[in-house]
């Protein structure tokens, strides 16, 4: 296995202190990361040799020793004298441009924000409502859109229908710290066509989920998992100030969890999704809406069911 092969959540610790002196990190990303109000949080990610911070579905910054942050541009067109949503030519003569992160930071949340799918939206509940950062739940978000083989270092993910990247990402990480296991999830809104196929004929998902499982259900390829995120916590419980117990086991498997449903949909669900074993030996999770004040990793964790 090369390098670029190795799962890994390392970062160089000197990286991790500079973060700590950034003004933008302390003044604007480390309230949100610890924010109250489950609705304007942050959530930092731990790659290769960056840190990723995410809000409502959209990578919001990226940092490293090389660039320091980063951002999308298409979140960084902000511009400073304008009070109203739509503007004529003539208003552009007394609106500047603002040349600094942190003077723009909440438009470019909002930025951040608007682009994002439903899909990405609907994901983004559960790791703003149970961040590892700010949760007392035993059950915790430790990471998100995790790219389990090759390089992890495209910028997004692309609109919710298509493949996510040549990697193949998985949703969520969840960590139960009562028991010390980690267990992924493979985020599907209900909208989603690659849950569906015509009748006789698997979905999509399907080839997704095994190629998932067949990196899981290799004890080395778990091994190696929890080695990189047993450095995860430690990283994130020096850069986020929590104490995070050190992650013991991975489960072999991941979790489809589909959501975004009505009551009528949901029957559709029942009878083209799981009566036909479109399924079977998979592992399920559903629940309509994520946007619910009941909706929480601890939640998602509980009544998995095997198809």
């Amino acid at each position: 296995m090369t390098d670029d092969e190795r799962f890994s959540r390392a970062v160089d610790p000197v990286l991790v202190e500079d973060l700590k002196h950034e003004r933008l990190f302390n003044d604007c990303l480390l309230r949100d990361i610890q924010s109250g109000d489950w609705k304007t949080r942050v959530f930092p990610a731990i790659r290769r040799g960056r840190i990723d911070f995410y809000y409502s579905g959209g990578k919001l910054f990226s940092y490293s020793r090389k660039t320091r942050f980063t951002t999308h541009v298409k979140y960084a067109s902000v511009l400073s004298g304008i009070d109203r949503t739509y503007v004529s030519e003539s208003h552009l003569s007394s609106a500047t441009v603002v040349n600094s992160f942190r003077k723009g930071y909440e438009r470019i949340k909002a930025n951040c924000a608007m682009y994002a799918g439903v899909e990405a939206q609907g994901l983004a509940n559960a790791h703003k409502r149970s961040s590892f950062a700010v949760c007392n739940d035993d059950v915790v978000v430790l990471d998100i859109e995790v790219a389990l083989m090759g390089r992890d270092d495209a910028w997004e993910a692309t609109p919710d229908w298509r493949p996510k990247a040549k990697s193949s990402r998985i949703d969520l990480l969840l960590y139960n710290k009562a028991n010390g296991l980690l267990r992924f999830y493979e985020g599907k809104h209900y909208s989603n066509p690659e849950l569906w196929a015509a009748s006789g004929r698997k979905p999509k998902v399907v080839d997704q989920l095994r190629r998932y499982n067949s990196i899981l259900a290799r004890k080395e390829r778990r091994s190696g998992i929890l080695d990189a995120y047993v450095s995860c916590a430690s990283t994130m419980n020096d850069l986020c100030g929590v104490n995070l117990p050190v992650p013991k086991d991975v489960e072999d498997s991941v979790v489809l969890f589909v959501f975004g449903y009505d009551s009528h949909q949901e029957a559709r669900i029942e009878e083209l999704i799981l009566s036909d074993d479109s399924l079977k030996g998979f592992r399920f999770r559903q629940r309509g809406d994520t946007a619910d004040g009941q909706f929480s990793a601890r939640v998602l964790w509980q009544k998995v069911k095997q198809c």
